[in-house]
């Protein structure tokens, strides 16, 4: 009975309730044109009730009285209406042209875009909120002018950054900053992949990302000082809107598919080839050990390389076991088990790709009032790779809050993200990981033996290369994973009018964990007696403690904002690894440390740095038309020693906004121009944490050492290499150890920096439905830290770190974007941006000169840090006379390479060689980002693409078309194209299995690496108004993506590049494909 009471209680309730409500409708325009304003959004402040636009700008809603309306359209000003009593109508109309009014982040403050000096790029997250990526940075690839960003396919693999190019010789890693805490990037290589794999921000939610700023000129970085001489990337994670409560939630799947493979010879190509080496060697092609020939000379098609005539081949005869003992047939053979075809052979690239799945969950609730609010978000995203046995698993939680006290003059806050993720890596092996090995493993090889044990290379004709599926099968149990603990606590306090205290303090932590197994396995010749298990830590703590101190004052048309701040910075990096040896059962679960019968062995250290920081800016307007800004930070390092510890790192920068001038106040045209320059200093502080100390080392060798010197171990611990020695000639017991000297001390190493001068025009035309940036820079970074190459004659501690190498960056960046603002069904936008850098070495140390190309009549002093050094060619012999009329040259023969006597002298030798007139290896003359939206009704597409001019690379001609064929490994198919006397105008040499090309060619190994990629295309829907959805949903958007749709590269003549697509961009480390990736999500809110 109570509750029927209390039930018709409540429905009384809602029903005076409802009856209180009103409806209130109206129109919403452009202020300038009347155009009808389609898709804006009205919005109940304090609730996330609203509604949108209808195709005539016509809405309606259902309000309490007293209401207050948000209206808002991108593009427009925001305005508030609230209700008068009896109010049933509101018409509004938008202003727009509000672009260089958005506030952007630029350190330890903020700025209105319109205001500031430096080049600052601003990545619009709406552009990529689609992407299926769990690194935001992958998303921002080719989206901003100056920002190059080089990629994997690896589950969970980071980003390469760079920054306007390169500035230094050594790390070109720009400095992140996530809610005003730096991030120290760092690389492991738990499991020994031979690549390392990036801690970046692989960690954060793209959808927690409220916005990113790039830092591009020393002068709007040189507030961080010590870090920022390669830029600065700025995140700020998102915080509740005032007077908004919301329920978002996100769903998306993704389908990926490696369909674009090198293609690599099969089991017939591959025999051919082999032949043709052979006989044009002259030596016998049935001597191989795998495969049989009939064939014979046919002097009467010419007289072939050697003079005797020109081979013909008549039948590949493959033998019935290519071991049998081991039972070991050719793949594809009649008799086999695994049936096939024996000319096909085992395609290896099918074999180790699979379909990749990505799944994707984000649900987020946000509240806010007039005193505080708190949005909380929880994450789940899951990757398989393409690659058999590669994953990546991530689970998030963040929670952000801020709270307002005394009349708003205090705000208090907090920012934390706890996330764990696992890795699933490729895994290194004889032959490398699991996706290069098929370009070492031959194809007449099957997967298993015929009795159903994997294969291995059986002996003569084959490499030392592992099989491929077996790598990946025998490290399925292999992974690494992360616990991160990130976030900041925060306070700020107006003391009295316009002068402000903020405090910040924050903590990023990782435990990283990593477990490799390393099975026992007989394969062919290949073999592991000894099963192993390694177990690895590594903890990585970084707090940050800011103070500042901001006072804005006006003093009628001059404005001045002043800024002055400390930090201290502390962070410190654990590490340790256990190995245990011989286990007596290898399953998962009995893989443990305290379960191995042998060997046991430990290792590890703690290292660590410290920064303290004194800063402080200015800011001035006059008139709303004279910008000046000056910056100053004095930073110390611990990384340096006594003597040059600290550094002062100064800026300033001017601008004039002339769209602001009286002479322009009736052009209807121009709505912003502003022109700028600025001039800054940064540092960089990537060394050693102990590069100034002198330092030692205990080595103390396993016993079964009888030679404890061995070579190359004076640097490193390793097995072979001691400083124990039997003192008091005991002839027994443990020998004490003595120490190694590895580095010597230099207390004068001081900071690396770089001296930026930057000329900028920011523009703005019809209402800035055309906008745009151009930027001129030029960069010098001197005091380089490097360690120069010592001679062996120094002895013991020859290691140590020095200043001792200058660098000058010059380049330029433009970016143009129009945009047509929805007045009807239909509108778009389309924008472009493009930048162009050169990087030349200006002064490198002589000692170095070796570890550049050159030879020792030039060197790579005036040239580019990563320029092409090489001999030029000139086509292939084509004849015996051509060959007796050529200077000498080692390799001479019909059929091979022509090099150019540079010096006529005569003689091909290492004084033949010259620089190219390329920006260096994967450097282009330009670089470039298109895109493109169309709006129609409620339907939006998005396309983007990126691409590359004037680029020069070194791709692996020697696998795909020179043969490879002295390794026993495979190779491409257009050494099937190769010269030969019936196939003359190829312009890949003869094959050989013995007689190589004499050198590296500017003219041949040099390719041309322009391409185009298409990035991404976007297809959505967005719910209308007047549905009956859209009483339950504030927004509900459906849409379909694809990304890595496909590359434009070079396929034409002696100058194509020979791989795949995707090969031709650069990546992070290894092989790592980057898959087409489709894509279906729902955005929902509520």
């Amino acid at each position: 009975m109570k509750l029927k009471i209390l039930f018709l209680f409540s429905m009384l309730v809602a029903g005076l309730h409802l009856s209180a409500q009103e409806t209130v409708s109206g129109t919403l325009t452009d202020a300038e044109t009347g155009d009808p304003l389609v898709g804006a959004s009205i919005l109940l402040e304090g609730t996330s009730t609203g509604t949108v636009t209808d195709f005539d700008g016509k809405y309606s809603l259902s309000v309490l009285p007293d209401a207050t309306l948000v209206f808002s359209y991108t593009g427009y000003s925001t305005q508030r209406v609230t209700l008068a009593p009896g109010q049933t109508t509101v018409d509004v109309a938008l202003s727009s042209g509000v672009l260089f009014d958005e506030v952007v982040v630029t350190g330890y403050a903020t700025e209105r875009k319109k205001d500031l000096l430096g080049a600052i790029a601003v990545i619009d997250m709406d552009e990529i909120q689609d992407v299926a990526n769990p690194n935001v940075l992958q998303s921002v690839q080719g989206r901003t002018a100056g920002v190059n960003v080089e990629l994997s396919g690896d589950p969970g693999q980071g980003a390469r950054v760079q920054v306007r190019g390169n500035s230094t010789l050594n790390n070109n890693n720009p400095l992140y900053i996530v809610d005003g805490v730096p991030i120290e990037p760092f690389n492991t290589d738990a499991l020994g992949t031979g690549y390392a794999q990036n801690w970046g921000l692989s960690w954060l939610n793209p959808n927690d990302i409220e916005s990113v700023q790039v830092l591009k000129d020393a002068a709007s970085a040189s507030i961080y000082g010590s870090r920022a001489s390669n830029g600065v990337v700025i995140i700020t994670t998102r915080r509740p809107k005032e007077g908004e409560t919301k329920i978002n939630f996100n769903v998306r799947t993704s389908v990926e598919s490696w369909n674009d493979y090198d293609e690599l010879t099969n089991s017939e190509e591959r025999a051919r080839i082999e032949w043709q080496g052979a006989v044009n060697d002259g030596s016998d092609p049935n001597a191989t050990g795998v495969y049989t020939y009939e064939w014979r000379l046919d002097p009467s098609l010419g007289p072939g390389i050697q003079g005797t005539g020109v081979p013909v081949l008549e039948r590949i005869i493959y033998p019935e076991w290519l071991d049998e003992e081991d039972q070991l047939r050719p793949a594809g053979h009649p008799n086999s088990t695994y049936g096939g075809s024996i000319e096909e052979g085992t395609n290896y690239w099918d074999e180790i790709s699979q379909t990749g799945i990505v799944q994707n969950y984000d649900i987020s609730f946000s509240e806010s009032g007039q005193r505080g609010g708190v949005m909380f978000s929880a994450n789940y995203f899951n990757q398989k790779g393409v690659v058999i046995e590669t994953a990546y698993e991530r689970m998030g939680l963040r929670l952000n809050s801020y709270h307002k006290l005394l009349n708003d003059r205090i705000t208090i806050g907090e920012n934390l993200a706890v996330v764990r993720g696992d890795r699933q890596l490729l895994d290194n092996g004889f032959g490398g990981t699991a996706e290069a090995a098929p370009y070492r493993y031959k194809t007449i090889l099957p997967v298993r033996t015929e009795d159903g044990r994997f294969s291995g290379p059986p002996g003569g004709g084959f490499s030392d290369r592992d099989n491929p599926i077996a790598l990946a099968f025998d490290n399925r149990d292999d992974a690494v994973n992360n616990i991160k603990i990130f976030g900041n606590v925060y306070a700020s306090f107006e003391i009295i009018d316009g002068l402000t205290f903020s405090t910040n303090l924050g903590v990023d932590y990782d435990n990283i964990n990593s477990r490799n197994i390393f099975r026992t396995y007989s394969r062919g010749f290949l073999a592991n007696n000894v099963a192993e298990l390694t177990i690895g830590q590594n903890q990585y703590v970084s707090t940050v403690f800011n103070n500042t101190l901001t006072y804005k004052l006006d003093l009628g048309k001059s404005n001045f904002n002043f800024l002055v701040g400390t930090e201290a910075i502390e962070n410190t990096q654990t590490f340790s690894s256990a190995t245990a040896k011989e286990f007596a059962l290898e399953t998962n679960e009995y893989f443990q440390l305290g379960a191995a019968s042998g060997e046991r062995s430990n290792n590890g250290g703690e290292t660590g740095f410290s920064l303290f920081s004194y800063f402080g800016k200015v800011n001035y307007t006059f008139d709303n038309r004279y910008l000046a800004s000056f910056t100053i930070r004095r930073d110390g390092s611990s990384r340096f020693g006594a003597n040059n510890r600290y550094a002062v790192f100064p800026a300033a920068s001017v601008g004039w906004r002339i769209s602001e001038e009286p002479f322009l106040a009736d052009n209807n045209f121009i709505s912003n121009l502003k022109v700028r320059a600025a001039y800054g200093q940064t540092g960089n502080q990537f060394t050693a944490n102990d590069a100034t100390l002198a330092l030692y080392r205990a080595v103390y060798a396993p016993q079964n050492v009888v030679l404890p010197w061995g070579g190359g171990c004076a640097e490193i611990v390793c097995n072979d290499a001691a400083t124990a020695y039997d003192i008091g000639n005991n002839d027994s017991g443990i020998l004490p150890s003595g120490f190694l000297s590895i580095q010597t001390e230099n207390p004068d190493l001081k900071w690396e920096t770089s001296t930026e001068l930057n000329f900028g025009m920011d523009f703005g035309f019809k209402n800035d439905a055309i906008t745009g940036t151009f930027e001129i820079f030029t960069k010098q970074t001197e005091d380089i830290l490097i360690i120069p190459t010592a001679i062996g004659a120094f002895g013991d501690g020859a290691r140590r770190f020095v200043n001792a190498a200058d660098v000058e960056t010059n380049g330029w960046e433009f970016s143009l974007q129009y945009n047509s603002l929805v007045k009807s069904d239909f509108g778009f936008s389309v924008g472009a941006n493009f930048g162009s850098y050169k990087a030349i070495i200006t002064d490198l140390p002589e000692d170095l000169w070796t570890s550049y190309p050159g030879n020792q009549e030039q060197n790579i002093i005036g040239q580019a840090p990563n320029a092409f050094f090489g001999y030029r060619t000139d086509g292939i012999f084509q004849n015996a006379e051509e060959v007796a009329a050529h200077a000498e040259q080692t390799g001479a023969r019909v059929g091979a390479l022509r090099y150019v006597d540079l010096n006529g002298d005569n003689v091909i030798d290492a004084l033949d060689q010259e620089y190219d007139d390329s920006r260096g290896n994967g450097v282009a003359d330009v670089q470039f980002g298109l895109n493109l939206r169309v709006d129609y009704k409620n339907f939006d597409l998005t396309v983007f693409g990126w691409g590359a001019l004037g680029r020069k690379v070194a791709p692996d001609v020697f696998r795909m078309e020179l043969g490879s064929l002295n390794n026993g490994e495979n190779g491409g198919v257009a050494q099937l194209d190769a010269w030969s006397p019936t196939n003359t105008d190829s312009y890949i040499p003869a094959v050989s299995n013995s007689n190589q090309p004499l050198g590296f060619s500017l003219d041949y190994n040099v390719r041309n690496g322009n391409f185009f990629a298409f990035r991404q295309a976007t297809l959505g829907y967005s719910l209308p108004s007047g549905t009956g959805l859209s009483n339950i949903f504030s927004n509900l958007r459906v849409y379909l993506s694809g990304e890595n749709l496909g590359w434009i590269v070079d396929r034409n003549g002696p100058n194509q590049f020979p791989h795949v697509g995707w090969r031709v961009e650069n990546n992070v480390g290894g092989l790592y494909p980057k898959p087409l990736r489709i894509s279906l999500g729902i955005n929902a809110g509520f």
